[in-house]
């Protein structure tokens, strides 16, 4: 008998459960003060400071978006775009070339790489430059973007600039350039909080996304976060090129473990070495026999008859004839002339 506790206690945990379940498959939204954990520019954080609206805008306008979490572009379509928003800054600029190998390939087949700096970085020495609010554009790739409020300013200049040209200027400042490689290009933006939520909220540069995300693929770049892929020993495995070696060394071990456990085919007949093991052991046993009984007990061991458990009749042995004299002798007497011949031959033996 189910009572009225217990009936309460059940609709309270399938409600819990239900509950539960219904999050999980709507994907019920974090709130944005529990979405502090990740860094600051990051399109994973919803909170303040981070680039999520950019992300979900993007995805509502039909484009791919997808976060990149590890620093391979080669397996990325030559028509993508990747966001790297606020990478951590070096302080000073360092020897080492701004991109590598894989991200100069990304570019030069048609890719396109967004920075918006907040410090320098290798080649591009991003200098803090006065706080405006009105950028005036010096090309016209990117829309006029109505940067409202304050805003921190950074400008564009280095090493990295001497094959660049201006995007946007403010207080004649380069606060905006682009550079051509092949036929990609790499757009820096002096501007770390152009894609924040803030804007993006305020409606302030969609036009910016929209056209530097045109008929693309968008990644955010999340490594420069700290946020990196996992790989398991199969991906190592993929990218080492030894997949089909492992699968061919399994389908090997397979088929002799199966190869093993069946036999297939007729028994395989005894070798030669075989059967020489056989008379030797044979050979060893009657020299065994020679040295355990002596000739006379041997004969008369083999004239007994069987020796039989139950109360059937004993089977009498057959007379051996060998020749026309011992055809009528029975054979105790044919073993006693055998032992007696024997005894006297070995006689003679030792007398000589």
């Amino acid at each position: 008998m189910v009572t009225s506790r217990g009936a309460l206690f059940a609709v309270l945990t399938a409600s819990v459960y239900g509950a539960a379940f219904l999050g999980l498959v709507t994907e019920m939204p974090i709130k944005a003060e529990a979405d502090q954990r990740f860094p600051q520019g990051s399109s994973l954080r919803r909170a303040r400071g981070g680039s999520a609206l950019a992300a979900q805008y993007l995805k509502a306008r039909g484009h791919r978006v997808d976060a990149l979490l590890n620093q391979d572009l080669t397996t990325l379509s030559s028509k993508s775009v990747v966001f790297v928003l606020q990478p951590p800054s070096h302080g000073t600029l360092e020897a080492r070339p701004l991109l590598t190998s894989a991200e100069e390939r990304f570019l030069r087949r048609g890719g396109r790489i967004v920075l918006t700096l907040d410090g320098p970085i290798a080649s591009i020495d991003a200098r803090p430059a006065p706080a405006s609010s009105s950028w005036i554009r010096a090309h016209p790739l990117l829309p006029d973007g109505a940067l409202r409020g304050t805003l921190r300013t950074y400008e564009i200049a280095g090493p990295w600039m001497n094959d660049a040209h201006a995007l946007f200027l403010s207080s004649q400042k380069v606060v905006a350039a682009r550079r051509v490689y092949g036929e990609g290009d790499l757009i820096a933006i002096g501007a770390p909080e152009a894609f924040s939520n803030e804007r993006i909220a305020a409606g302030e540069t969609l036009g910016w996304l929209d056209t530097l995300s045109h008929d693309r693929d968008v990644y955010f770049d999340e490594t420069v976060h700290g946020l990196f892929e996992r790989k398991g020993v199969l991906d190592l495995l993929s990218d080492w090129g030894l997949l089909p070696a492992v699968a061919a060394l399994l389908l090997l071990a397979i088929a002799w473990v199966l190869r093993a456990a069946r036999p297939f085919g007729p028994p395989e007949r005894l070798s030669h070495v075989d059967y020489a093991d056989g008379v030797n052991l044979v050979e060893a046993l009657g020299l065994l026999y020679s040295r355990s009984v002596s000739e006379e007990e041997a004969l008369a061991r083999y004239a007994q008859p069987p020796r039989t458990t139950t109360r059937q009749q004993p089977i009498a042995r057959p007379v051996i004839a060998r020749g026309p004299s011992a055809s009528a002798k029975p054979l105790p007497d044919r073993l006693r002339e055998i032992n007696q011949s024997k005894r006297s031959s070995n006689t003679r033996a030792r007398s000589l």
